[in-house]
């Protein structure tokens, strides 16, 4: 068995890539000899000095690199410093060659992340086991990647299955409620939309959005046929005493499913206001989740279209209307801006473009708000240069919330 190991380790140790640096052209002659040597199997790359090396680097990517720290135009200490400013090359194993005496040179060395030292004039058999030592962490840094890119395919596998468990609670719940299947499906396709366009969120914190969103119903799962189709609010205000257990009764399904904590806490400060009037907890403003905030504006417009009746436009404004009691003023602008760019009953000629898009004598589709939620520029506006600094200057401590929208015609890639 241990032979297995072994046998395993030198074949994996053998593929290892592995540069050679140095100015003096017969040192590194001799050393590319001795190494071949011994690791017949290597692939060696060489170079007389520390650009070319670098080149190489860029280029090849070894696993190992034995640099000289004396050379020409860039030295080793100065090619070391470059590769770990690299997070690409932070694995990479970098062998210093140093004069006995320099025991300066190699504090400077050990300061920016050497992993090793040579000493000249170099003993074959210090060089063998320096280099052994080397490949044998290669061997199992590399494992380790293995192992972290299956953790990762996994974790991605266990992220498509939830998904599909959020997809099937939909399906559930259109038994019973037949047109709430695709009204989770537009509250989930917008609040990824609008965090998206917020832009603090991470990858996986928008894929907890999207299953939050997806799950925002699971709590009417408790609730009699007699409230089931009735809105959870009516002008801010539980439409019913039972509402009051919607939070409870969601965050008790969803965290009974592994690794949907933050889900469930989402989901749980999903009914609170930004006024403090809210339930369950009467949280306010900041205090309320971001994502909670997010999803509760979509969730209240499909609820006012679905369980309601009310025309898109007028839900639209009923969400407007009641945004400075119930709502996060940047999520209701946000929100109104994927209707118009999104759903065919809101939809214009408006073109949205990055600030870095700007251009003069360009007309302004949509109200430019700031990251706080204040309006920087309204509608309408003919744009200028003067107009375009200001905005430029203004982003620069308070960035513009989403995308900026201009009259399609006016529009020059």
């Amino acid at each position: 068995m241990e032979n297995e190991i072994t046998n395993k380790q030198e074949q994996i140790e053998y593929k290892t890539k592995i540069l050679l640096i140095d100015d003096d052209k017969g040192i590194l002659f001799t050393l590319r000899k001795l190494i071949e040597n011994i690791f017949p199997d290597l692939e060696i790359y060489t170079a007389n000095e520390g650009q070319t090396g670098l080149e190489i680097i860029e280029d090849k990517k070894p696993d190992l690199v034995l640099s000289d720290y004396n050379m020409p135009l860039m030295n080793g200490i100065e090619l070391l410093k470059t590769v770990r400013q690299n997070k690409e090359y932070d694995s990479m194993y970098f062998i210093m060659l140093t004069a006995n005496s320099d025991s300066h040179h190699r504090r400077d060395a050990v300061k920016l992340g050497a992993d090793e030292f040579l000493s000249k004039p170099i003993i074959t058999e210090v060089l063998e086991a320096r280099l052994r030592s080397a490949f044998r962490i290669i061997n199992l840094q590399n494992q380790l990647k293995e192992e972290n890119k299956e953790l990762r395919e996994t974790t991605d596998n266990l992220k498509d299955i939830v998904q599909g468990m959020a997809k099937l609670s939909t399906k559930f719940m259109h038994a019973r409620l037949p047109s709430s299947s695709q009204m989770l499906q537009r509250v989930a396709k917008a609040s990824v939309w609008v965090a998206e366009q917020i832009g603090k969120f991470k990858k996986s914190e928008i894929q907890e959005i999207e299953l939050a969103a997806y799950f925002s119903q699971a709590g009417r799962f408790s609730l009699p046929d007699s409230v089931i189709k009735q809105p959870v609010l009516i002008e801010g205000k539980p439409s019913s005493s039972l509402m009051l257990s919607l939070p409870a009764a969601t965050k008790e399904i969803v965290s009974t499913i592994p690794k949907f904590s933050n889900v469930s806490d989402i989901l749980f400060a999903i009914y609170e206001n930004i006024d403090g009037s809210g339930f369950p907890s009467h949280l306010r403003a900041w205090q309320i989740p971001l994502a909670s905030r997010i999803i509760r504006v979509s969730l209240d417009f499909e609820e006012l279209c679905l369980y309601s009746n009310y025309l898109p436009a007028a839900a639209l404004e009923e969400i407007k209307k009641q945004s400075q009691k119930a709502y996060d003023q940047r999520v209701v602008i946000l929100f109104e801006n994927y209707l118009k760019s999104n759903v065919a009953d809101f939809a214009t000629d408006d073109e949205a473009i990055t600030l870095g898009q700007l251009l003069p004598n360009m007309i302004l589709a949509r109200d430019i708000y700031t990251g706080n939620g204040n309006k920087l520029l309204s509608a309408g506006a003919i744009i200028n240069q003067s107009i375009i600094d200001k905005i430029i200057a203004h982003s620069s401590y308070n960035p513009i919330l989403g995308d900026i929208y201009v009259k399609k015609q006016n529009v020059s890639r």
